[in-house]
């Protein structure tokens, strides 16, 4: 199953779970945030924030590179976030193309 709002993460908190991102920065059109699909956990830190923690290889938590779990869209397995991953692309590929036609508009 996939996961794309934030409704959905208390569902999801404490258990193994598939994460990825891709999103433009408003402000220049570059690459703000790019994760390619990444196995982790979804943590409550300090009883209020929750965090997607990634975890190592040998399938221990990594001690850093934990991030907001807001910041990243979730799936149960990893073909699941391959698709989410590339349907997040597909999503900015439509934005930039909207933005061409509306652009296109403007010749005189």
């Amino acid at each position: 199953m996939k996961y794309k709002y934030m409704s959905d993460i208390e569902k999801i908190t404490g258990k193994e779970i598939w994460a990825c991102a891709y999103k433009e920065d408003p402000e220049n059109g570059s690459m703000r945030l790019k994760c390619l699909p990444t196995k982790g956990i979804l943590l409550r830190k300090n009883g209020y924030s929750v965090k997607f923690v990634p975890l190592k290889a040998d399938g221990t938590l990594r001690k850093s590179g934990d991030v907001c779990a807001g910041s990243r869209k979730y799936a149960d397995t990893y073909e699941e976030c391959k698709e989410l991953y590339n349907e997040l692309i597909q999503d900015y590929i439509n934005q930039l193309e909207h933005r061409i036609d509306e652009a296109k508009k403007e010749f005189i």
